[in-house]
Order: C-alpha cells, then structure tokens, then sequence
C-alpha cells in the first residue's frame, strides 16, 4: 500500500481547519441572531446568556484541538515543520504573560478597550492552551 505523500496530508489538515472555522464561524452566527431576536431575554438573564457564551467558546477551542492532534501526527516525522510548530506553540505561551503585563495598566483594565478584552480572554483560555500544549507533546 502506498503512503499518502505528506502534502496530502497537510491539505487535509488544513481542510480540517477551514471546516472547525467554519463550523464556529456558524454557531457564532446564531449565537447573534439569538441576541438580535430576544433582546428582552437577553436582558433578563444576562448572566445565563454570559454562561452560554463561555461554554461556546469551550467547545469552539476543544473543536480545534481535533486538527491540531492530526497536524502533530502528520508532522511528527518532519524536523523541519516540527521545528517550526513549536515556535509557533513558544509563541503562543508567551502570550499569557505579555497579557498578565498589558492588563496591569490602569487605562487598558479600568477602560472599556478591545485590548482589555483580547487580553483578559487570553488569560481565560489559558488552561485550555495549557491543554494543548500538553496534547502537543
């Protein structure tokens, strides 16, 4: 039997990828018509509405770990393109403390900016990317 060649392989992982997005690009699409169509609902049980959110993104994080456990498998044998992931995954866990530094400044964590917000939900997700990073390994 032959081996697929690994670009194959590769394509197919990032089809995966395109599929995840996808799918999370489509549940958070309903997501906002739910809070488009039911604004009193919305109002009224905010913090049931906030728990929904958060177990979403759980689930969207946990959908993209599934491409990411194949991409592992795919590139394993490759030193190159391992080389290269885990630069990326060095990257990505750097990011928790550059987070931590920017959300000790007053204006960014008292205020109502994006950046408070980008940062406060990467120090949310960071047990989910500890996840990952294990998975990785």
């Amino acid at each position: 039997m032959k081996a697929v060649p690994l670009r194959i392989q590769l394509i197919l992982v990032a089809a995966g990828y395109v599929a995840v997005l996808a799918i999370a690009a489509l549940m958070l699409f309903v997501r906002h018509m739910q809070y488009v169509n039911h604004p009193e609902e919305v109002a009224a049980a905010s913090g049931m509405y906030a728990g929904g959110d958060l177990i979403l993104e759980i689930f969207i994080g946990c959908m993209l770990l599934v491409p990411t456990f194949f991409l592992v498998l795919v590139i394993r044998n490759s030193e190159a393109l391992y080389n290269g992931y885990s630069l990326t995954l060095l990257g990505l866990s750097l990011t928790a403390p550059l987070c931590l530094g920017v959300l000790s400044i007053p204006a960014v964590n008292q205020g109502t900016m994006l950046l408070g917000w980008i940062c406060l939900d990467r120090l949310f997700v960071s047990p989910l990317v500890v996840v990952g990073l294990v998975f990785s390994r």
